[in-house]
């Protein structure tokens, strides 16, 4: 009997953990996907902002999410990270505007070279004009936006000083995806080359790169600097990071579950501070190690300037679309800006 009851306490113990093992199985069906996807580096400020998000959403009230956050690059580069987003592979993802561009031509418009003068300018524009209209363009293409921030500014770099657009005629000069970068270095009558960031040390190490025009924080991340050690300070286009969002995931979402998901980022403001620090310390680091950060004189910047903004309406021709409509919105920004006018959140019709 003794040997029986036994049998009987060890067949309901494991009829118990396979109905624990069963109903964690559930539990984790039932969860909500959501992959991150994006790319950062443990020695970067930035960095603790995924990790925040990462807690905060898997310690949401009844914890609804699966969360597995892909932030070190391991979803690959960024048009990669954008291409899982769009094919549901990512439900959540940090990218450029240059990749948002191949998607959403009208996004090109904001990196035309020399259009925003300062962050101050380009934050209240962006706050008061332009995100409401970006992130309906968004929508439009299955993509939520949740969050705009300007990280670091375009500069030009090169393996020799160039200091003036004249210094860069003939240059092989290396340029992103986007007409608005296309269009720079044409307007300066540089050698165009159009290669993959994966592919931008090899160029220059072999020959077929000279320059190029890049944010300071991909500069400075991919190596760039030890190959091509002069930075000539245009901060002529704001390179641009957006938050966003697989739109037909977020759409099955509950209004309180797609609360959780905005409110597990940090605010905008301390993003933007954040991000622009670890821009500065980036560059201060390589500055140490040997590359030549060259200032531009007033006349200078007057003939980069002069010979950039000559690009501009061949670049809204070129784009088509809603192109005039968000340089018009630009506009009406920047001399909101200058006037320092009090500006409520632009209202779309």
């Amino acid at each position: 009997m003794a040997k029986y009851s036994s049998t009987i306490n060890q067949h309901v113990f494991a009829t118990a953990i396979i109905g624990v093992i069963a109903a964690q199985t559930v539990l984790a069906a039932d969860k909500i996907p959501l992959t991150v996807g994006a790319f950062s580096t443990s020695d970067l400020a930035a960095d603790a902002l995924y990790q925040n998000m990462e807690r905060a959403l898997k310690e949401a009230p009844g914890k609804p999410f699966a969360v597995k956050m892909l932030v070190r690059g391991e979803a690959g580069p960024d048009e990669l990270v954008f291409s899982s987003l769009r094919r549901g592979r990512l439900q959540m993802a940090g990218i450029g505007y240059v990749s948002l561009s191949t998607l959403i031509p009208e996004f090109n418009v904001l990196t035309a070279p020399f259009l925003f003068n300062s962050w101050d300018e380009a934050d209240f524009v962006w706050d008061n004009f332009v995100e409401a209209f970006l992130n309906e363009l968004l929508a439009e293409n299955g993509i939520i936006g949740l969050r705009h921030t300007g990280m670091s500014w375009h500069n030009v770099w090169s393996k020799t000083a160039i200091l003036t657009p004249s210094d860069a005629h003939d240059v092989r000069f290396r340029v992103t995806i986007d007409e608005a970068s296309q269009l720079f270095a044409r307007a300066m009558g540089a050698d165009v080359i159009q290669v993959s960031a994966n592919e931008l040390v090899t160029g220059l190490q072999t020959g077929l790169l000279e320059a190029g025009d890049t944010n300071m924080m991909v500069y400075s991340m991919l190596g760039i600097w030890e190959e091509a050690p002069h930075v000539t300070l245009t901060r002529h286009s704001p390179g641009m990071v957006i938050l966003v969002c697989n739109k037909s995931w977020w759409d099955r979402l509950t209004p309180d579950l797609q609360q959780i998901v905005r409110d597990a980022d940090t605010p905008p403001i301390e993003v933007r501070q954040i991000m622009r620090a670890d821009a500065e310390k980036r560059l201060a680091q390589i500055e140490q190690r040997g590359v030549i950060m060259h200032e531009l004189t007033t006349e200078q910047r007057t003939q980069w300037r002069s010979m950039a903004l000559s690009t501009h309406e061949t670049l809204i021709d070129l784009l088509g679309g809603r192109a005039r409509e968000m340089y018009n919105l630009v506009l009406e920004g920047k001399l909101a800006f200058a006037l320092q006018s009090p500006v409520k959140q632009k209202k779309l019709d």
